[in-house]
């Protein structure tokens, strides 16, 4: 029987992240350790997913619990390539010595929500191809952090540019906006 998102089973899935954990550290093939398994919020990851599918752009998205009894402290985030907060960023929210402590890697592939409760930091990881952030990342008077008791999802269509001379483009597409709600 087929499951996950790729269509592997769930024992092919977890041979390969076997393998890319202990086998293959240096990224070959496109693996890539397990990072913060044990601290995601998959099913605040699962609404956020479902809520950017849905096709109502004028929707807003308000989250003051991440998970029921976690009451929302702040959050971060990480847009791909990103590895680290500002000093700045980190003295809002103290999210660096848990990405070197986990040697937390930024990849093309997903930006990252870190999120501070009640119980602690926990993360949510989200494909940039399925989706994507606004670009340039929000940034809260000029930080990636910022403390509230809510966070707001909007979606956005914005321009993505394109070569018109040569027949592309401009384009548009849906991006998902991130900001506090109070």
């Amino acid at each position: 029987m087929m499951s996950g998102k790729r269509g592997l089973s769930p024992i092919i899935q977890t041979i390969i992240q076997i393998a890319c954990a202990t086998l293959l550290p240096l990224n070959f093939f496109g693996c890539s350790q397990p990072v913060f398994e044990h601290l995601r919020l998959k099913d605040f990851e699962e609404k956020i997913d479902r809520y950017f599918e849905s096709m109502n752009l004028t929707a807003v998205l308000r989250v003051s619990e991440v998970s029921e009894g976690w009451a929302l402290e702040g959050f971060c985030i990480l847009s791909a390539y990103e590895e680290r907060v500002t000093p700045d960023s980190d003295k809002v929210i103290a999210v660096n010595a848990l990405l070197e402590k986990h040697q937390f890697v930024g990849r093309e592939e997903h930006w990252h929500l870190i999120v501070k409760t009640s119980d602690g930091l926990r993360v949510a990881r989200f494909n940039t191809a399925q989706v994507p952030l606004i670009s340039p990342r929000p940034a809260y008077d000029g930080k990636n952090c910022v403390a509230t008791r809510s966070i707001i999802f909007s979606k956005k269509l914005v321009s993505t540019g394109g070569a018109p001379l040569i027949g592309g483009g401009p384009y548009t597409q849906i991006v998902i906006d991130v900001q506090p709600g109070d």
